[in-house]
């Protein structure tokens, strides 16, 4: 079902619902999903194209258009960076898909060039992180985000036995995920008293060196620094890497968001104590899903889905309930 013209997109069906879905939840939802009446052309376009989450997002999401007999382009630009994302969607609009699952690169730069989509009758999907208009897409799926900060400082507290000076490396502002965990992130470090919070550090958002540069000046600066927590892989990867240049491996415990087979491979080594796994496969399957619902003409799409958080450790990692999340290389 082709939407063209300077028709507008309808609204998702549930408003302003919010649908908290576990892996088994979605494994019976998309087990039922419809086989598309045609060849829809889907196109998926993430925040850059090298990172594990999103080749294992696009892997997901390539692996369900399969399934229901549409055709799926994956493309990003080469970076984090909205300046560059914002050209390639530009590119996308001219080569008229049927619908867009989108991954902006920044929640207030992005409005623009989505709504261009939407006043063409183009719907779009937000997944991982938004953009803070909600108007121009008829929904998001994401993972619990502001939930997955707060695991973060539980679990962080609890490998420090609760008590000892911790810090937060972090994105630049402007990027819903990360923001989103950076809130709840805090908010539950607070309950903690014996916790002291010595602050948010940002690093570039993109860079595993520039990571371990802050995470290197932190250490020097505070070097009674207990803890950390990265809140995405290449700030985990960077933060490892400086822990180990330090000789500060078991000293300076790391807590990462993600689960590329790097950061796994630097869990096993006692570099990182715990991560924080998001449902990446499951939700580019689960983008796609929706997408074809809603080209079939179930309008019925939840307005936010948010999945679940999966902690791993050394002790789980390798059992089958934790390996299903992991990255794909």
């Amino acid at each position: 079902m082709k939407q063209s013209g300077s028709r507008r997109v309808p609204r998702a069906g549930h408003g302003r619902a919010i649908a908290a879905i576990t892996l088994g939840a979605i494994g019976i939802f998309l087990s039922g999903s419809p086989v598309a009446a045609g060849n829809h052309r889907i196109t998926l376009v993430t925040g850059e194209l090298k990172d594990p989450f999103y080749v294992t997002m696009a892997a997901g999401a390539k692996a369900e258009a399969k399934k229901l007999g549409v055709t799926l382009v994956w493309q990003g630009p080469a970076s984090w960076d909205p300046s560059l994302q914002i050209p390639l969607l530009d590119s996308v609009l001219a080569s008229k898909p049927e619908f867009l699952i989108a991954v902006p690169d920044d929640d207030k730069a992005l409005i623009l060039p989505l709504r261009k989509f939407h006043d063409a009758g183009i719907p779009v999907l937000t997944a991982d992180t938004d953009v803070a208009d909600h108007s121009v897409r008829i929904g998001n799926i994401t993972s619990d985000n502001t939930v997955g900060g707060t695991l973060s400082a539980k679990t962080i507290a609890e490998v420090l036995g609760d008590k000892g000076q911790v810090f937060l490396l972090c994105d630049p502002p402007g990027i819903t995920t990360t923001d989103n965990r950076k809130a709840g992130f805090e908010a539950e470090l607070a309950k903690h008293p014996g916790i002291h919070y010595i602050g948010a550090e940002l690093y570039n958002g993109t860079d595993p060196t520039d990571a371990a540069r802050v995470t290197d000046a932190v250490m020097k600066r505070s070097p009674d620094v207990a803890g950390m927590v990265a809140c995405d892989g290449f700030a985990g990867l960077g933060a490892a890497t400086a822990i180990n240049e330090a000789g500060k491996a078991g000293k300076v415990k790391l807590v990462s968001f993600d689960a590329s087979p790097d950061l796994v491979s630097y869990l096993k080594r006692d570099l990182i104590s715990a991560l924080m796994i998001q449902q990446s496969y499951i939700m580019g399957a689960t983008a796609v899903d929706f997408a074809v619902r809603y080209l079939e003409g179930d309008h019925n799409i939840p307005a936010e889905t948010q999945l679940k958080y999966v902690v791993g450790n050394k002790s789980n990692i390798d059992s089958p309930e934790v390996q299903k999340f992991l990255f794909v290389p």
